[in-house]
């Protein structure tokens, strides 16, 4: 039966990980498991270049498996996450240009910022310019929204655990 593992962030990956994966892509060719690996990896992470390599050398040892299709994802460059960011609210320039620099092209923190400040309140409706701009006192609460992706959406999920939408995991 087809089977369909996807690995995340391998970059981080320890060695036991390393050698799991070994053993799969083994399994693959020396048995015709019908076995997809989908394995992600970051680049600009440290040390990640090093577990690319690794990969790469274990793939190579299996030559009867296409072990690696490489898709290189780039950031979103400004005028990208402007138009990311026109699609989802008509923002002003200081509001984009605050999500643009938290977001650094990553298209799903970029959208989930501005999801954050919408649910936070942090965004007010300017009628005559027809943009979502700071609400008045949102230019210092701003700095409250978390640096990173996995910390916003760590505390999205616990304030939907808070308010009872979300069962306890």
């Amino acid at each position: 039966k087809p089977t369909v593992i996807l690995l995340e962030n391998l970059q981080w990956a320890d060695s036991f990980t390393l050698r799991l994966i070994d053993h799969w892509q083994e399994e693959m060719a020396t048995r015709s498991v019908p076995l997809l690996l989908v394995l992600t990896s970051r680049t600009d992470e440290m040390g990640a270049s090093q577990k690319l390599t690794q990969l790469s050398e274990l793939g190579r040892r299996y030559s009867s498996v296409s072990f690696a299709n490489t898709i290189h994802l780039e950031r979103l460059t400004s005028p990208d996450s402007d138009r990311v960011l026109q699609h989802l609210l008509p923002l002003g320039e200081e509001v984009k240009s605050y999500v643009r620099t938290l977001a650094r092209g990553n298209p799903l923190f970029l959208t989930q910022i501005v999801r954050y400040l919408v649910e936070e309140e942090l965004l007010e409706y300017e009628e005559s310019a027809r943009l979502w701009g700071f609400a008045p006192g949102a230019a210092a609460q701003e700095r409250l929204v978390p640096p990173n992706l996995s910390d916003l959406l760590l505390r999205r999920i616990k304030s939907l655990i808070n308010n009872h939408k979300l069962g306890a995991v």
